[in-house]
């Protein structure tokens, strides 16, 4: 499977001799340059190409965060720190455990790391549990920390890193497609579900904002959590709302990842076709709050005003879904060795807790037949059909008994909801000129590239129909530094902000 590609497992204390390039010191020190004139430290930014020669690639290495969160990132063979490369991301399934699965087997063996290094892409392996999920505000945090230490560390190129995934993983792509795609070039969700990090926070899924970043999703027909009848529906909603989608099946699958032979080097040509454009003359962007998912590349919602008149062009998008998973609702111990599944939380609500389903019970047979680990009953349960009847036998405080229950009848559900009021707005530029409109917002904010417009001459800026501004703008240090040094982008480095109070 690794075509002789060698992997190991380097921990943090063996690999002291690893420091950062592009580190804050190092930009603190071309902004204290007086020699420099503000634009030529823009040029020493962009082009900044410092970096050291790498001893070990090929080779998985597993790093840590302050607060003591694991994480893996692999070099390839073809590295040269002298050229900037892409990267590509990885997001692994089964985020609600209770803590980091057991990593090392997983990422040797991963077939990422084969096309990656085939393909001359850096790979970057973050970590998540129940406490630091894809979708939450403490794993956000950690993918983009390790985010900049990678780009601190390498030659990274910012208009060619890629995230993926499987399951919990598929579904985080999409969370980072439609809520933080400023970072990325293309997504990959493999076996996910659109709306699963908007059901789980709470929050709503605006998938218009899809059309900013290209996905390629795949899903599978027997798929139990996500099967291809309900997410082709959603795939077929995201298109309508003028999202860049395309969409892949395999049949004859469940939920597992037994397409990669095929799958993979079709996901890799992808990536061969996608560079970000952050720049591009034209965003939709939609979002719940000024506090977070509120900036799209060149525009930012700095300010909702809910109160006000919604605009027709800010639609809602929804579907309804059929729920016919076969589910008990628990969480099983992966680790636990003897004969049966032990329960370790059972959710609320659930078939299972309404069977009387504990934590701690150890399961040994489903519909009296027994059963030794979760795989034999997964067999048990593509047997059943929603509305049947169902038991379980499990080993409790030194005691048998039999729990009976059903599953119940299948429901419809939307797909998304929205049940709190966002802002929304249209922006484009042609020329140095700056065309806004808005819904809901008091207040946006336009950044600014000299590859956007020409600085020599005045910028204008439209909004609603009303010219606000008409300037010729310069390039602003202290912005300059606060973006380099909060972002490492050398690429996409703004030189300046214009804010603005939208008229009611």
């Amino acid at each position: 499977m690794m075509r002789k590609i060698i992997i190991l497992i380097i921990f943090l204390e063996m690999f002291t001799f690893m420091q950062a390039d592009f580190s804050d010191q190092a930009i603190t020190k071309i902004f204290a340059d007086e020699l420099l004139s503000v634009e030529d430290i823009y040029q020493q930014l962009i082009m900044f190409n410092d970096f050291q020669e790498v001893p070990d690639k090929e080779k998985v290495i597993q790093d840590s965060l302050a607060d003591g969160s694991p994480w893996f990132y692999y070099i390839p063979k073809g590295y040269d720190p002298q050229q900037s490369q892409g990267m590509i991301i990885w997001l692994h399934g089964g985020v609600g455990r209770e803590d980091y699965f057991e990593s090392d087997d997983y990422w040797i063996d991963h077939p990422i790391i084969e096309y990656a290094n085939e393909a001359s892409l850096l790979v970057l392996m973050p970590m998540g549990r129940s406490d630091c999920m894809w979708w939450d505000s403490a794993g956000e945090k950690h993918i983009f920390d390790e985010l900049l230490i990678m780009k601190e560390r390498f030659n990274i190129d910012d208009d060619k890193v890629y995230m993926t995934g499987f399951s919990d993983g598929g579904s985080g792509s999409f969370h980072f497609g439609y809520r933080m795609p400023n970072e990325f070039a293309a997504f990959y969700p493999l076996n996910g579900m659109i709306s699963v990090p908007a059901h789980v926070t709470g929050k709503p899924c605006f998938i218009r904002n899809l059309q900013n970043r290209h996905l390629r999703a795949v899903n599978t027909d027997e798929d139990m959590l996500y099967p291809a009848a309900s997410t082709r529906l959603t795939m077929d909603l995201a298109l309508s709302a003028g999202a860049d989608i395309s969409y892949q099946e395999y049949w004859g699958m469940g939920h597992d990842w037994g397409y990669f032979d095929e799958d993979l080097p079709l996901l890799m040509k992808d990536i061969q076709k996608r560079v970000r454009d952050s720049f591009h003359s034209e965003i939709y962007w939609e979002c719940l709050n000024a506090d977070e998912y509120k900036r799209c590349d060149w525009v930012e919602i700095t300010e909702l005003d809910t109160l006000a008149e919604k605009q027709d062009w800010q639609q809602e998008y929804n579907v309804q879904l059929p729920d016919d998973r076969i589910s008990f609702g628990f969480y099983n111990d992966a680790e636990f060795k003897g004969d049966g599944i032990l329960v370790n939380r059972v959710i609320e609500p659930s078939v299972a807790s309404e069977m009387g389903l504990h934590d701690g019970d150890i399961i040994i047979a489903m519909d009296e037949v027994t059963i030794t680990n979760i795989d034999e009953m997964e067999e048990l349960k593509a047997e059943k059909q929603r509305g049947d009847e169902v038991s379980l036998t499990v080993y409790r405080e030194g005691e048998t008994s039999m729990l009976k229950g059903a599953f119940p009848e299948i429901t419809y559900y939307n797909a998304l909801f929205y049940d709190q009021p966002s802002g929304a707005v249209k922006a484009k530029y042609y020329g140095n000129i700056f065309d806004v409109q808005t819904s809901r917002v008091g207040a946006l904010a336009i950044y600014i590239n000299p590859d956007m417009v020409n600085l020599k001459i005045s910028v204008k800026v439209v909004i609603n129909n009303n010219e606000v501004f008409n300037e010729i703008i310069d390039y602003d240090s202290q912005i300059m530094e606060d973006n380099i040094i909060k972002y490492k982008e050398r690429k996409a480095l703004w030189v300046n902000k214009l804010d603005f109070n939208v008229e009611k």
